[in-house]
């Protein structure tokens, strides 16, 4: 094992340690790594030059080589903590494209329509499985990925519980059911339409195989288009949106007058349920509703002692 090897062993154990997730940053760092024992000696481990080389390698969006560049960069700067020789790199050298999608902002009226609409765009057991399969991300706030990755075993409909495995950040989580959404789900998986399984998971297709992210994502289209949603500014419907819905009505039900909990501690049980790594993902839902910022801003008006 060379230095740089080593080095990465190290970085990424302590990394793992405080509770991150490496798996796309940990492949990136090994392919740099490979790259640079094709290239001259330095007298560093790497420069910041042949970073920004790498980084900027063809057949990448100018986004995707930011993203790059931020990985070599995280690793810089624990190497150059410890005062080991290393080009730490700047991002401000590459710009950085692109921008987060604006959400769609889903009314109750809106969800009950995409759902309604499955049988007249789908066959019998295809309208269950993306009516159902609507109706869990529309309640809890999963990712789609998580929510097809779903296996029967993962499902307590009598507690209301489901476990999520195989998270984003490598972290499993329970998110909680209501009795209503539990017996739909019951429903779903106890329908004489259901082809026999080939494997454990929770949503099949027609074949009885764990449905792939296309295939959902071709339907939700067709779901979309048949219930003619009505535009918003810059936002497009998209399935992702579901969860953003969930999180934004979440922390606006905080800001009513006989809410259980503040909205700060909201945001903190809403990154937890969520699966984010921390709080200020979470934020972003606040910051991309105007909603939300509306009622952030009655915070800031003054009460009848002068004070907010």
């Amino acid at each position: 094992m060379n230095e740089y090897n080593r080095l990465l062993e190290a970085y990424l154990a302590f990394r793992h340690a405080n509770g991150y997730g490496l798996a796309r940053a940990e492949k990136l760092l090994h392919q740099f790594g490979s790259w640079l024992d094709g290239q001259p000696a330095t007298g560093q481990l790497f420069t910041q030059a042949q970073a920004l080389t790498w980084a900027s390698l063809p057949g990448g969006s100018p986004l995707w080589q930011h993203h790059r560049l931020g990985v070599v960069r995280g690793f810089a700067l624990w190497l150059d903590s410890r005062d080991l020789p290393v080009g730490v790199p700047s991002l401000k050298v590459l710009p950085r494209a692109g921008r987060r999608a604006i959400p769609y902002q889903y009314t109750d009226t809106d969800i009950t329509a995409l759902m309604a609409v499955c049988d007249q765009v789908f066959s019998p057991f295809r309208a269950a499985t993306m009516r159902t399969l609507t109706g869990v991300l529309a309640v809890t706030g999963l990712r789609i990925g998580e929510a097809i990755g779903l296996d029967t075993g993962d499902l307590d409909l009598s507690d209301g519980q489901v476990q999520v495995r195989d998270t984003k950040s490598g972290r499993d989580r329970l998110v909680f059911l209501k009795p209503t959404s539990c017996q739909a789900v019951a429903s779903y998986l106890d329908s004489p339409l259901r082809p026999a399984v080939q494997d454990p998971a929770v949503f099949v297709s027609l074949a009885g195989t764990r449905l792939l992210y296309c295939n959902v994502s071709e339907g939700f289209i067709r779901m979309r288009r048949a219930c003619h949603l009505q535009p918003q500014p810059g936002a497009t419907p998209r399935l992702h949106d579901l969860r953003h819905r969930f999180a934004t009505n979440t922390i606006a039900a905080a800001y009513a007058p006989d809410a259980l909990t503040s909205p700060e501690r909201t945001l903190t049980l809403l990154s937890t349920w969520l699966g984010h790594t921390d709080p200020a993902h979470t934020y972003w839902y606040l910051e991309a509703s105007p909603r939300l910022l509306a009622l952030a801003a009655t915070r800031l008006e003054p009460g009848d002692g002068g004070r907010p």
